[in-house]
Parts: C-alpha cells; sequence; structure tokens
C-alpha cells in the first residue's frame, strides 16, 4: 500500500523517448487503445467500488412501450402505408383516365374541324365545276 497512484504524481511524467523510424501500425495503435480504454474502465469500477461497499445494482431503465404496443404501431404504420399508396394509385388512375379524355375531346374536335374544312373544299370545289361547265 506504499505506492503512490499515478494521480498523487507531484511531477509531470517525464517525455519517453519516442524511437526514430516507422510510424506505429494500425495493429499497434488498436493494441494501444485497448488496453488504454480497459485501463480507463477498470479505474472507472474501482472507483465505484470503493473498498467495504457493496455493489449496488445498476438504476432500472425506462422502458418503453412493450411489444405487444410496438406491434399495434407496426401495424398501424403497415396499415397506413397500405391505405396511403392505394389512396395515391387511385389518384394517379383518376389523372390519367381524364387526360385521356381531354386527349379524346381534342382530337375529336380537330377532327371534326378537319372534316368541315374538307367539305367545304369539297363543295367550292363541285360548285365550281358546275359553273365551269355551263
Amino acid at each position: 500500500m506504499g505506492q503512490k497512484c499515478c494521480t498523487d504524481r507531484k511531477e509531470p511524467r517525464k517525455p519517453e523517448a519516442t524511437p526514430k523510424g516507422n510510424p506505429p501500425s494500425q495493429e499497434e495503435i488498436v493494441a494501444a487503445s485497448t488496453k488504454i480504454q480497459a485501463n480507463f474502465r477498470g479505474q472507472q469500477v474501482r472507483k465505484e467500488l470503493k473498498p467495504g461497499e457493496a455493489p449496488q445494482p445498476p438504476a432500472p431503465q425506462p422502458q418503453g412501450p412493450n411489444q405487444d404496443e410496438q406491434r399495434q404501431n407496426a401495424a398501424a404504420i403497415a396499415i397506413q402505408a397500405q391505405f396511403r399508396g392505394n389512396s395515391e394509385r387511385a389518384q394517379v388512375k383518376k389523372e390519367k383516365e381524364q387526360m385521356v379524355e381531354a386527349s379524346t375531346k381534342i382530337q375529336a374536335t380537330f377532327r371534326g374541324n378537319q372534316s368541315r374544312k374538307d367539305l367545304q373544299n369539297q363543295q367550292a370545289g363541285a360548285a365550281g365545276n358546275t359553273e365551269g361547265g355551263s
């Protein structure tokens, strides 16, 4: 028990001489970081457990909705998605039918005008032939 903890040190640590040469490999970096993390976690646990104290159970976590509620939420989401998909498809179908009706109306109007124009030209040609023949 005569050893001092690293946090009780009065003097700062002296920097170690860095070896000249290649930088550390990825494996060495991972191993060093794992060791640092393990030391830190161990220190945290020791700090929580202080000698003579019994470990305390962790505080209960607030629980979210239970599984039944989760299933109901998932089912509601699926039903909503299905409904929205159906209504969107119906809307697209309705718009397509309106476009077909509009294009049919435009074509009918154009063909009617074209037919009347052709008929007028035929009548004018027939009237010209009967007047010119007499």
